[in-house]
């Protein structure tokens, strides 16, 4: 398992710990971005730092070496064995595209968080590659400097992996067991991510009731409300209602398909507990489990800078453009198409699309009625004009 040659496709917080973490390993790690600024200024800070710090169980370590932080694509991810893709779903297409030109024909690409229906663009653009999508990143992290230092500050006990193909060995999961020092457990089918994807109860649900009474209220950098640990009572029962939500578009869609693993979708409750066990100090409940969950202390709303020193809840971040249109999204969908009404998730689709003008559900049922009534290529997976002459 030494000196493997690891890419990691992303700049972000799980990006940065998953690169730190896989050189401490002793692995020859190079990062990727396709976005120059990110890249010069994760090259910067990490010369100045002289490598890549990193905070773990209170405890720093310095000096990580990285091969190469890189905008291309053929240095980065030619002669990888392993390539990590961390970034937000909606940059998985664009990622794909670069692995798809210039990986290894036998590389093994790990994804994490998958997020709902990812397979759809691993068959449209990964063919025939050995793909393990990850429900959730196995790290609460938080950037502290791009390039320089990241802050691990929890780290999950058990992740659960779905494989393409989904035959795929069991010596894989021991692989991924190595790299990431906790248990992996096979889901069968890559379908039950999309309902045991918490993210999309989690993020969505926990911005929807911090702010849904004032959207915009402004506040300092010292008073920014606290995410996890902010949780009120309201709060934890908007989750509990989303999760009703799912749980009973996935037994309805049980009864369709049968390789889905309803076992295997966990409440909150036990999520929290088989992810974080002892560092939850108060499990009375979900709001309690939440806000005394040490992995999450201390992590804040994103947010924007108004002036000097007052700031806004940031409702562009990944929290919202990624889990609900690649995820909350795509799990309603799926309810509808199975004639299931979805209160809970059209008031928080809707309360947080109004907050940033995105009308994702009106959007949704334009697409449809346009697809149904034209021959557009895009609604057959033609996106470029290589894409339609390629056509078969």
């Amino acid at each position: 398992m030494d000196n493997l040659n690891i890419a990691i496709c992303g700049g972000g917080n799980g990006a940065h710990a998953c690169a730190a973490l896989m050189s401490h390993k002793g692995h020859n790690v190079r990062v990727f971005s396709p976005i120059r600024s990110e890249v010069e200024c994760m090259k910067e800070n990490y010369n100045k730092n002289q490598g890549l710090s990193f905070v773990i169980a209170g405890k720093t370590m310095d000096n990580t070496t990285l091969e190469a932080i890189t905008y291309n694509a053929a240095e980065a991810l030619s002669g990888a064995e392993v390539i990590f893709v961390i970034v937000p779903a909606f940059a998985h297409k664009t990622i794909f595209r670069y692995i798809a030109k210039h990986m290894k024909p036998d590389a093994l690409v790990v994804v994490m968080p998958c997020r709902g229906l990812m397979e759809l663009e691993v068959s449209r653009f990964l063919p025939n590659v050995t793909v393990m999508a990850l429900q959730t990143l196995p790290w609460a992290c938080r950037l502290d400097t791009p390039g320089s230092r990241i802050d691990i500050k929890g780290i999950k006990k058990k992740i659960q992996v779905a494989c393409i193909p989904s035959t795929l060995g069991s010596i894989y999961d021991h692989l991924l067991e190595e790299f990431l020092d906790m248990r992996v457990e096979r889901i069968k089918s890559i379908k039950t991510m999309i309902f045991s994807n918490i993210g999309q109860v989690f993020h969505p649900g926990i911005m929807y009731g911090l702010f849904k009474n004032d959207p915009n209220r402004e506040f300092t950098e010292a008073e920014t409300p606290l995410f996890y640990q902010g949780v009120t009572a309201e709060g934890a029962g908007i989750l509990l209602k989303l999760v009703d939500e799912i749980q009973t578009i996935m037994q309805k869609l049980c009864e369709i398909d049968g390789n889905i693993e309803p076992q295997k979708v966990l409440s909150p409750i036990e999520w929290l507990t088989e992810s974080y066990g002892e560092q939850i100090e108060d499990n009375s409940c979900l709001q309690k489990m939440l806000n005394s969950n040490i992995a999450y202390k201390g992590i804040r709303v994103p947010t924007i800078k108004i002036n000097e020193n007052t700031y806004k809840a940031n409702f562009n971040a990944r929290y919202i453009v990624e889990d609900v249109p690649y995820s909350l999204l795509v799990t309603r969908t799926i309810g509808h198409m199975l004639e299931l009404a979805t209160p809970m998730m059209d008031e928080v689709i809707n309360g947080l699309g109004a907050w940033i003008g995105t009308d994702w559900i009106g959007s949704f049922n334009t697409a449809r009625d346009l697809e149904m009534n034209s021959r557009l290529p895009l609604f057959y997976g033609c996106e470029t004009i290589g894409d339609l002459l390629s056509w078969e």
